[in-house]
């Protein structure tokens, strides 16, 4: 399977892309900020997801920035930020090797109208996949699944879902697997869910976020401890700091570490993605 990190921010002058592709970690950056990076990423042996923001519109929105989560402020219009944000943008990446998550606001703007955008959007030609985002109640309004059946009659291939689909992701998996769907777990990275269900790809924050607001702390010698217990030898300062060049580096190699261990254990299952 492939887990994409998510979050963004230059440290010591380097993009956080940069940092990852180093250890050969594929990249998933927000059209809400990051279109940019996304125009800018040099990594074409890696894989590439633009996501589409849609989370700012989320009621109680975590967003993610070089420090971590932080609160979002007030979300945009929704028909605005269609119009003139995600969709400009995703002409702009047309011409490049990536995949793109539709702007999946259902209940801020009309299902008619996320599919006219979408018909429009993987119509245009280009080296860029178009991957619909299923959410069983903002879409059906009920967990029939009646439109995932549908987009996968119509011979979607690549779809994503996230946690509001987590009282059905077995339901879910019975109608995609015999079909060869590859399904994608948006923020979907804890092992309860990757180990039970055998996801093609998923995202996470957390090779970013761990640096800062883990429970334990990468010493110099490599050594993980507590913050407890470097708090009992070394200053905030140190944990917050002074280290984080290496904990950084340290807690991307185990997000590179995990996507070997589950690749590994559904191939032990008969499962292999190509």
């Amino acid at each position: 399977m492939y887990l994409f990190a998510a979050g963004g921010g230059k440290f010591k002058g380097k993009d956080y892309g940069t940092w990852c592709a180093e250890q050969e970690v594929h990249k998933l950056y927000s059209i809400n900020g990051e279109g940019q990076q996304v125009l800018n990423y040099n990594h074409p042996h890696l894989k590439l997801v633009a996501d589409s923001g849609g989370h700012i519109f989320n009621k109680g929105s975590d967003g993610i920035n070089p420090l971590g989560h932080e609160r979002e402020s007030d979300p945009p219009d929704p028909k605005k930020y269609l119009e003139e944000v995600f969709i400009p943008w995703v002409y702009k990446f047309k011409d490049i090797s990536c995949t793109i998550f539709e702007l999946d606001i259902y209940g801020h703007l009309p299902i008619d109208t996320i599919d006219g955008v979408f018909r429009e959007l993987s119509s245009i030609k280009g080296k860029f996949q178009f991957v619909r985002c299923f959410h069983p109640l903002g879409i059906d309004g009920d967990y029939s699944l009646r439109t995932l059946k549908k987009w996968v009659s119509e011979g979607q291939d690549y779809i994503a879902i996230s946690n509001s689909s987590d009282t059905c992701y077995h339901d879910i998996f019975k109608i995609t697997t015999p079909n060869n769907v590859r399904l994608h777990g948006l923020a979907l990275t804890g092992t309860s869910v990757l180990s039970k269900y055998p996801f093609f790809s998923a995202d996470s924050s957390n090779a970013l976020v761990t640096p800062f607001k883990s429970g334990t702390v990468v010493l110099d010698s490599g050594k993980n401890i507590s913050i407890g217990a470097a708090l009992d030898e070394r200053s905030l300062n140190y944990i917050l700091y002074r280290d984080f060049e290496s904990r950084l580096v340290q807690s991307i190699k185990m997000f590179k570490e995990a996507e070997g261990f589950y690749t590994r254990l559904w191939e032990s299952r008969g499962i292999i993605w190509k």
